[in-house]
């Protein structure tokens, strides 16, 4: 496995080392960081952007995708600038399902602590 280059650019070391995803707090992601990693190839996929604000300004970078704890405010923000989704799917499934996890608290948490409720 090839070493990373010690520069401290996250883009960068993720590429030396054949990675193709660079996936960091979304508050860590700058048009530079989307713009490096695309000229190597890779996806930028931010986490944990839960409001429509933080959506919009990932969607603007040109960021290849997000991880929510809500998805259905991401789809409700896809769908407001007319990005063309997939098909929906159902599925049974019990994670996550529960009536305690359909509602998470309007208020931002800092530090990326959001995904943490």
């Amino acid at each position: 496995m090839p070493e990373h280059d010690g520069s401290g650019d996250p883009v960068k070391a993720a590429h030396s080392l054949g990675i193709d995803i660079v996936s960091q707090y979304w508050e860590e992601v700058t048009p530079e960081l989307v713009e490096e990693a695309h000229e190597f190839g890779m996806k930028v996929i931010p986490w944990t952007i839960n409001y429509e604000e933080d959506m919009k300004a990932m969607y603007e970078m040109g960021v290849d995708g997000v991880i929510t704890d809500r998805p259905w405010a991401l789809k409700e923000y896809l769908d407001s600038v007319g990005e063309k989704l997939p098909p929906e799917v159902t599925l049974d499934l019990p994670y996550h399902l529960e009536p305690d996890h359909l509602e998470l608290p309007e208020e931002k948490a800092e530090g990326g602590m959001d995904s943490a409720y």
